[in-house]
């Protein structure tokens, strides 16, 4: 998978992340591995060793903002 930020006239790729290395965390399939080009030239690579899943984040934390009038 890749993700792409365009710009410029005519639109061009401006930057590329492309994700590598699909490991199974629990139930999900997660990259282990990012490499980001800018306009084609490769400019860095990321390797996780290790990824955690729900680590201490309350669900309070995702629940929509109250109103207050």
């Amino acid at each position: 998978m890749a993700a792409d930020v365009r710009g410029g006239i005519p639109p061009r790729i401006l930057a590329r992340r492309v994700f590598s290395d699909y490991r199974k965390v629990k139930d999900l399939r997660l990259p282990y591995a990012e490499t980001r080009y800018v306009q084609s030239t490769q400019v860095m690579h990321i390797q996780v060793n290790e990824m955690g899943y729900n680590i201490g984040i309350g669900d309070e934390m995702f629940r929509p903002p109250v109103d207050r009038e």
